[in-house]
This record gives structure tokens, C-alpha cells and sequence, in this order.
């Protein structure tokens, strides 16, 4: 026996009846009597069609009206992938500029007349006297320390005190010089030393580039003015008095150069951190972030020809497991300082899995900022050349691919400004809403009330927008008609429901021209994360981890309510015959088919049906109809109280009048053919509820009047 089943829209099914027929063997009577021979008894409700089909549910609440509500299946989550950084390069380099070290301090000279050659005691008779002078200048112990020092800025400064009686004047004037290889330090050209006072005649000199070595001598030629008739003492002297600043009283000489021992370890106090950035993007700003992966070195190499402590920072990156800002780590011990061998280069990769992203102000940025200072010279036993131009070089460079690609930073979580971020939508969803094409057939079918939701929950914290569309397809996978939301706003955090217009009227149209109910729906779309109008605005942040997703699916519901216009349905059943012998047909005297049918559906149904006669050979060639019910081949009209307004319909019951000869028709039969014509309220155009309860109730039955006395 065919069954129609046609899960999505169930009015179809509802007259594909299995026949139930109970043949009798009649027990031949010897008087004359009539027999009643059951032939059909099938009621058929829609509560029989709910059970069958699990898409089918009922609405207790609304007078137990069907609903149909296919368990669709839900695409998976959709995951927003962040964008990745593209970071750069970035190198600093700290020279050590000015040489932290001081100048040597320059001995004192007192030149007493011991020491000028003129003797003390007695009136001199003169005449006056020029007096040559060469001696070392740099103490020597303080010789040993260093070879040479070039001066950056600075200048000598010369105070000159004479308590002789006499004047003094230096015709040549002072010169400082480096006798190693005779050059020139310092020209001095101080005026006449007055007698008698303790008051300095200063001379300055500018000495800046000048070379100071560890044999600094100074050359003189001291001239004596009025020396005749005078009486010195043992406590007359001329006091030469050397320093070094750089133009004011107090500060100190610098140096660009010096090679020398350092017997102790100099701090820089005055050193500062020099700053720069690592571009991290060009269009994604960062308040906090953590990252999935990506990694870069930091390579640190020291060009100064001592052990360095320097100081470094990286201001934004924080260690997940401790909180702590960044650190640079000298075997397992982290610390802002690490010491750096001389001539040598230091280096750590840094996983940025380990760390977060943090800006000090809650700023946004799009770049890491690092910085470095020397802190301290380690001394060292050895002379050794330390020039200003010595340097230590920091350098930040991310990891790069077998092909030379810089690996990108990828982001697991971000508060900030991202670029639009298009994420596609591709699905299909099975909804087997059914074929009704092969036994059921219309003009037109209107349907009411049906709901044809998109839902999408959207977790993170950016504004997004939704733009879909849905294409319907045939069970032939054939495109029939499309839906689309436009462009929607998403509330982030909650539950979306998008309700699609005229849905109706899309449903409806697949049954135009007697075409199937959709088989597949199949979604496309695009979600914009951060859509340009909000990236624009350089005040909008928001949040989104890469375990955020984008969840959609389809709600489709509808209760039966239909319109149907011009419906028609046919199917077959397997028919056993009467039960009567062929023996058995002559003593027949009369017999009749009683045929009742009950319709409480909403709608009209017009009823034809035959007998068919099977045929036994293998030709293609259509059963035979051997006879119709009503024998004429007119329909049947059963109406319901639902559908006639003015009720007391929806009972049908007739006789057929049947010859011995039909009996014998019929015993050849083997199917039973049913034709129904549907048609709901105005022709289709009044939509209507069914129900639970709805049935369609047929029994058939044959009376049979026999002879009496007949041998058989």
C-alpha cells in the first residue's frame, strides 16, 4: 500500500487512507436471507498524523490547533577572528656621550726664592731677573691611572698670587704642553702679578678638544720688575694655581675621550632613559589586549670596552603570572638591570602569550614603547679607551618566517579600536518540508500566521552589523525565492530576532504552478564588526576575545492554517475482493455497496473512486478500472460543519445498487482507487485552523440478498 507522507504541510496525507478491508467467507444459506459483508472502516485524525511526524506538535492552549515546527539544525558558531598586528622593526642606540669621568686635579705650584735661585736675607743691589722654568704638572700617581683625556668642554683656569716685593711678568707666558710629543695644550698670557698681595690674578684658556696627557709639563719664563734694593723672606713665593671648568666657578671640565683604568665601579647618575616605539599596527589601538601568539628578540649590544649595567623597559607589557611590568631576565632572575659583558651582545626572545597588553593611562596605542639607559661602568684593571662615541644598541625585532615574513602578532583578546573586521556567513539548512507534487495537486495554497525568524546572539563588545539573506531551494535543489534582512544593528550580548516581511507570501509561492515546499534554506550574509562609521570615531572601543562567536539559526513555525484553492489528491489502496466464490455469484438475488463518510477537516472534499483490476501481464500500460463508486463517476461532495458555516454538514451516505455481475467485477479487483478534490472556504481565499481532533471518517459496506433452496 502507498502512503503519501508529507512532513511540512500535512492536509495532503490526510485522505491517502490505508484501507482496511475483512473478507468474510459467507455461509450459504438454505432460505432466503441477506448478508452484510464489512468493507472499509478507516478513521483517519490529524492527532494519527501528529504522532507519525516528530516535526508535528499541538497547541493545547489554542484549541489543540496544529503547529508545524521542524527541529531544524543549528549551523555552528561562527568565531570572529581578531585582526593580526603587523609589527615593525625598532632599534635605539644610547651613546655614552660625555665621558662620566673628571679631569685630573693639577698640583699647586709655589715658587719661593729658594726655589727661583734668589738668595733671602739682605738688600738684592739687583738688576732685575728672567728665570726659566719646566716642570711636570699631573701628579704621579695620578699619572698612572690614565695615558691621555680629550677634553670636550672646558677651560684651564690660572690664578697667579705674588707676595714678593717686586712685580712679576711672564714675557713668554705660561704654557702648558704634553712632552710625549711636544704638543701644545695650553698658551696662557696672564698681565703683570702685582707685589705684595695675596689677591690671584686669574687667566683663563678655552682647552676645548685639547689632549691631556699623563707627562703634562709647564714652561715659563718668570721676569722680576723692581727687584733692586728689596729684601726677601722665606715666606715670599709666587703661587701658580691650576684648574678646570667648563666657564663657571664650580663645575667640572667634560670629556669626549679617555683611555684609562677604572679601579671602581662608576655610577651614571645623570643618565636618562632614551625612548622608542615599536609600531605595532596602523589601524588597531590597543587599551589592553592578550595575545594567542607571536614573539620578538630583544638584542642588546654593548659597543663600550667595559662591563655595562643598563636599565630597560617595556611600559605596556605586563607577566600574566605575576602582574609585574616586563623584566629582562639574567639567567632565571628578572630584574630592570642587567649587566652586559664588554664588546658583546645580549639577547632574549619574549612569547607574548606570557604577557598582557596595558597601556599607564588607559590611552590607546598602537605601539609598545621601550627604552634604555646605561647605568653603570663596571671598572675594569686595565687601561682601556672610553669615548663618547661609544654606544649601546637595543633593538626589537619580531619573529619572521622560513620565507622572510614577519610573523604577526595574533591577538586572543582586545579593549580598543580594531579596523571593520568582514566576517561571511555560509549555510544551509536541511528543513524537509516535503514533496506533494506526486499525489497532490492545487492552484493555488495560501498560508496564515507563519513565523520565519533569523536568530543571532553575538557575544563580545563591538558594535556589529548583520546583513543576510535566505535562499529558498526546491527538493531538486533548485532556487525558488530569497529573503533578506538588510543591514542590522546587532545587540551585543543578547538574542536577535530578525523577523523576515511577507513570509507568507514567500512560502505561498512555491506552490504556485504546483511546485514543492522548500527542502533546503541555505543563509549568506556578512558581519561587520567595528563598522567603519564606528571605526571612524576615535572615541568608540569595545571588546572581543577570539572565543567570541556569531551564532545564528532559523526559527520556522507555522500552525495549519490554510487557504487551498483547486486541491486535488489521488492514491491507491489494496483491495482483498468480497470474500464471495464464483460458485456463489448466481444465487444472488440483489446486493448494494452502503458507503458513509464523515468530515470534520475545515474544508470540502469531493470524493471518486474505482475499482482497479490489475493486470498480469509486464506491459507498462496503466491498471484497468473495472468499476466506479458512484458506478456514474460523479463525485462525491462532503462538506463539514467547519467548512459550511451554516453547519449541519459533514456526514455523507449513499447506496449503490449492485448486479450479480459487479459482484463478480469486483472479485477481480485489487486496488482501490481514491480521487478527493479539496478546496477550503471562498475557494481557498479564507484561511483556516486545523486541529488535533480533525478526522475524516470512511466505511463501506455490502448487503447481499440470497436465493433460498438453491443447490449449490
Amino acid at each position: 500500500m502507498k502512503k503519501l507522507f508529507i512532513p511540512s504541510f500535512l492536509i495532503a496525507i490526510l485522505f491517502t487512507a490505508c484501507v482496511d478491508l475483512t473478507g468474510l467467507d459467507p455461509v450459504l444459506p438454505t432460505w432466503s436471507t441477506s448478508i452484510t459483508i464489512p468493507l472499509i472502516d478507516r478513521k483517519f485524525t490529524f492527532a494519527d498524523v501528529i504522532a507519525k511526524d516528530p516535526k508535528m506538535v499541538s497547541d493545547t492552549a489554542v484549541n489543540s490547533e496544529a503547529i508545524y515546527s521542524p527541529a531544524l539544525s543549528k549551523p555552528d558558531p561562527t568565531l570572529i577572528e581578531l585582526p593580526n598586528l603587523t609589527p615593525k622593526a625598532s632599534t635605539i642606540t644610547q651613546k655614552l656621550g660625555i665621558v662620566p669621568l673628571a679631569l685630573p686635579s693639577l698640583p699647586t705650584i709655589a715658587f719661593t726664592a729658594l726655589l727661583l735661585g734668589i738668595p733671602t736675607g739682605f738688600v738684592l743691589p739687583g738688576p732685575d731677573q728672567q728665570i726659566s722654568r719646566t716642570l711636570p704638572i699631573v701628579d704621579p700617581l695620578t699619572a698612572t691611572v690614565f695615558d691621555h683625556m680629550i677634553i670636550e668642554e672646558g677651560r684651564l683656569v690660572v690664578k697667579i698670587t705674588n707676595t714678593f716685593p717686586f712685580d712679576v711678568s711672564f714675557p713668554s707666558g705660561i704654557r702648558l704642553y704634553n712632552s710625549s710629543d711636544n704638543s701644545e695644550f695650553a698658551l696662557l698670557t696672564p698681565p703683570n702679578i702685582p707685589k705684595n698681595t695675596s689677591i690671584a690674578v686669574e687667566v683663563t684658556k678655552s682647552v676645548n678638544g685639547k689632549k691631556l696627557t699623563n707627562n703634562l709639563k709647564m714652561d715659563m719664563i718668570i721676569q722680576t720688575i723692581g727687584i733692586t734694593g728689596t729684601t726677601l723672606s722665606n715666606s715670599n713665593k709666587l703661587e701658580v694655581r691650576s684648574t678646570f671648568d667648563i666657564g663657571t666657578p664650580g663645575t667640572t671640565a667634560t670629556l669626549s675621550e679617555a683611555k684609562l683604568l677604572l679601579a671602581g665601579d662608576f655610577d651614571i647618575y645623570d643618565s636618562t632613559y632614551t625612548m622608542a616605539i615599536q609600531q605595532l599596527d596602523d589601524s588597531t589601538s590597543l587599551k589592553s589586549a592578550k595575545f594567542e601568539s607571536g614573539e620578538f628578540d630583544i638584542t642588546i649590544d654593548n659597543g663600550i670596552d667595559c662591563d655595562i649595567v643598563i636599565g630597560f623597559l617595556l611600559n605596556e607589557l605586563k607577566e600574566i603570572s605575576t602582574g609585574n611590568p616586563f623584566q629582562l631576565k639574567s639567567g632565571s632572575t628578572a630584574s630592570e638591570f642587567v649587566k652586559i659583558t664588554r664588546k658583546t651582545t645580549f639577547k632574549q626572545t619574549v612569547k607574548l602569550k606570557e604577557f598582557e597588553f596595558r597601556t599607564n593611562q588607559g590611552a590607546a596605542k598602537n605601539n609598545l614603547s621601550f627604552g634604555m639607559r646605561i647605568k653603570t661602568l663596571i671598572g675594569f684593571p686595565d687601561k682601556r679607551v672610553i669615548s663618547k662615541y661609544d654606544s649601546v644598541r637595543v633593538k626589537i625585532t619580531p619573529k619572521t618566517k622560513p620565507n622572510g615574513d614577519t610573523e604577526p602578532y595574533v591577538l586572543g583578546q582586545i579593549v580598543g579600536r580594531i579596523k571593520p573586521v568582514y566576517i561571511p556567513l555560509n549555510d544551509t539548512i536541511d528543513v524537509s518540508m516535503g514533496d506533494v507534487t506526486g499525489t497532490f495537486k492545487f492552484a493555488e495554497i495560501k498560508f496564515d500566521s507563519l513565523i520565519f525568524n533569523l536568530n543571532v546572539f553575538m557575544s563580545g563588545g563591538f558594535v556589529t552589523d548583520l546583513n543576510m539573506k535566505v535562499k529558498s531551494l526546491t527538493s531538486n535543489n533548485s532556487p525558488r525565492d530569497s529573503m533578506s534582512t538588510g543591514k542590522v544593528r546587532l545587540n551585543i550580548g543578547k538574542e536577535n530576532v530578525i523577523k523576515f516581511a511577507n513570509i507568507d507570501r514567500f512560502i505561498s509561492s512555491f506552490f504556485k504552478g504546483g511546485l514543492s515546499l522548500p527542502s533546503k534554506l541555505v543563509m549568506t550574509g556578512l558581519v561587520e564588526v567595528n563598522p567603519v562609521d564606528i571605526y571612524m570615531d576615535t572615541t568608540k572601543f569595545g571588546t572581543i576575545t577570539n572565543k567570541d562567536s556569531i551564532v545564528t539559526d532559523i526559527e520556522f513555525k507555522f500552525p495549519i492554517r490554510l487557504g487551498i484553492k483547486d486541491g486535488y489528491m489521488s492514491d491507491t489502496s489494496d483491495f482483498a475482493g468480497t470474500g464471495l466464490k464464483s460458485s456463489d455469484i448466481d444465487i444472488i438475488n440483489v446486493g448494494k455497496i452502503g458507503l458513509i463518510m464523515d468530515n470534520t477537516f475545515p474544508m470540502q472534499i469531493k470524493v471518486k473512486a474505482a475499482f482497479l483490476m490489475k493486470r498480469t501481464d509486464t506491459s507498462a500500460v496503466a491498471d484497468s478500472i473495472i468499476m466506479y463508486v458512484p458506478m456514474t463517476a460523479d463525485t462525491i461532495l462532503v462538506d463539514s460543519s467547519r467548512y459550511n458555516s451554516g453547519g449541519g454538514a459533514g456526514k455523507y451516505f449513499t447506496l449503490i445498487s449492485l448486479k450479480p455481475e459487479d459482484f463478480d467485477k469486483l472479485n477481480k479487483a485489487t486496488k482501490l482507487l481514491f480521487y478527493s478534490e479539496l478546496r477550503t472556504s471562498s475557494n481557498g481565499a479564507t484561511v483556516v485552523r486545523f486541529k488535533k481532533s480533525d478526522t475524516f471518517h470512511i466505511r463501506a459496506y455490502s448487503t447481499i440478498n440470497l436465493k433460498v433452496n438453491q443447490k449449490k
